[in-house]
């Protein structure tokens, strides 16, 4: 099958993070936050911050980030670590790792019968 979701690139401490969502790690942030409801609130102007980090510390986790916590992102997120843009760019390429790539710019692993 192939995958729908894109590869993003997260930096934490000077790294570049690559990750692509899997269906696994989807269900593995929803049993702690909701996706829809972070970006329902960025949407409206209201970043939930606390969740934001999480959802951060775990796409991060799973690009082989191994030493950072929701309390680190939160921290660089509360404090002096982030600029405004650095955090516009950080909430954008979080949020688009969970849209999915629309049918037609999907790369096909076999012809259609």
């Amino acid at each position: 099958m192939a995958p729908i979701y894109r590869e993003v690139e997260l930096t934490w401490a000077g790294e570049t993070y690559r990750v692509t969502p899997t269906f696994r790690l989807i269900q593995q942030i929803e049993q702690k936050v909701s996706i829809a409801g972070i970006s329902s609130r960025i949407a409206m102007g209201d970043p939930p911050l606390s969740l934001l980090a999480e959802l951060v510390a775990m796409l991060l986790h799973h690009g082989g980030c191994r030493r950072v916590s929701a309390e680190d992102v939160y921290g660089s997120l509360m404090g002096d670590g982030v600029s405004g843009e650095e955090f516009a760019t950080l909430v954008s390429n979080t949020i688009s790792a969970f849209i999915p790539i629309p049918k037609e710019d999907a790369p096909r692993t076999a012809d259609p019968l």
